[in-house]
């Protein structure tokens, strides 16, 4: 009995053991697969972090030359709406001479404003970021929707710049078909100077031509939307050049 007793409290104290170590071993084995999940996430997180800076310094390089374009956009049509007001003022002046209104001096004008611009956001890193599904990656999640919402499809702006290319174009058709009796129209179009001048009479169809002012107060209006326009989106550029570079510097 004695002996029965000595081997059951052996065999119990064994099993207790047993259990012991293998719960031991079991914590162990958890507890390793949770380091090294946590170390994995934090590696994860790191290499994550990279590739959202490197995101964010490819479209911070975008965005500098968006503004850098925009400035161009607005000096360009600033300038394309001054010379639209010097050629209206030229053809309302009723008291210069018709001789005084000729083809050179509109010529000087004409590439100015026969031109036009058009701006496109410089998306490049972006969309290579969405095609690569990393949007995600994106942190803050305002500054990846204003992100979306800027190199998204703006059907106002683009229309906006359509017209105006139209109507610059359509403009100097009509000046070169109507004002322009004979020469050059190459070198009109270029601003060089041409020798023969307007004729007396267009000189004064054109000074009271209903059409030719209309034409005229079109150009100035879509091209001052033009500059509306470019203002708008260089705030919005500006806006989020400075996030970025607030965000980039925060780590």
């Amino acid at each position: 009995m004695v002996v029965r007793r000595l081997l059951n409290n052996s065999l119990r104290v064994g099993i207790r053991q047993s259990l012991a170590y293998a719960l031991g071993e079991v914590v162990l084995i958890v507890v390793g697969i949770l380091l090294a999940l946590q170390i994995d996430q934090w590696s994860q997180a790191r290499i994550d972090e990279q590739k959202e800076r490197e995101y964010l310094h490819l479209i911070l390089a975008d965005l500098e030359a968006d503004l850098a374009s925009i400035d161009n956009d607005l000096n360009f049509n600033a300038d394309k709406v001054a010379k639209i007001v010097t050629l209206t003022e030229m053809l309302a002046d009723t008291d210069e001479p018709f001789y005084g209104l000729d083809d050179n001096r509109v010529a000087q004008l004409m590439p100015t404003i026969s031109s036009f611009t058009e701006h496109r956001p410089r998306a490049v890193s972006f969309r290579n970021m969405v095609s690569a599904e990393s949007i995600a990656l994106l942190q803050d999640p305002v500054l990846r929707t204003d992100l979306t919402d800027y190199y998204g499809d703006d059907a106002a702006n683009v229309r906006t710049q359509e017209r105006a290319a139209r109507l610059s174009r359509d403009f100097s058709s009509y000046m070169l078909l109507g004002a322009i009796q004979g020469g050059d129209t190459d070198l009109f179009l270029s601003g060089q100077a041409i020798d023969l001048p307007l004729s007396i009479t267009r000189a004064d169809m054109m000074r009271t031509d209903p059409e030719t002012y209309a034409r005229i107060s079109e150009l100035h209006i879509i091209t001052a939307s033009l500059i509306q326009m470019l203002e708008t989106e260089r705030g919005v550029a500006v806006g989020l050049v400075d996030r970025i570079v607030a965000e980039l510097s925060g780590r």
